[in-house]
């Protein structure tokens, strides 16, 4: 029983990782804008970055963001390295898809 057990353990395991694997090469693979929500963060995050200050349209101090912890991340580290808020936006996506895959594998792995 317990040999069975950990062999279920062990293939449900790599199941998770391979999805998390797919899922993140998908993700890292996606060079396109993405859209809605995410479009308006990332334009607060780019102006914030390029110096216009964390607004969707310069001269216009409005909160339009749902995000906005997100978004000053976004801004803050390509105003830092000077490389786009988008890039940074996957990077962090695929963090966050790693360890929930990590997570979940524990959940899984944990008798």
């Amino acid at each position: 029983m317990p040999e069975q057990r950990s062999r279920a353990t062990i293939l449900a395991a790599g199941v998770v990782l391979l999805g998390s694997g797919i899922a993140l090469g998908a993700l890292l693979a996606n060079k396109s804008a993405p859209y809605d929500d995410a479009f308006i963060t990332l334009r607060y995050a780019r102006n914030f970055a390029e110096g216009h200050g964390f607004v969707y349209n310069q001269g216009e101090t409005v909160l339009g963001t749902s995000s906005p912890l997100y978004g000053l991340t976004l801004g803050v580290l390509p105003r830092v390295t000077g490389a786009d808020p988008l890039l940074f936006a996957n990077w962090v996506s695929a963090l966050a898809l790693a360890v929930a895959g990590w997570y979940a594998f524990r959940l899984i792995a944990t008798d």
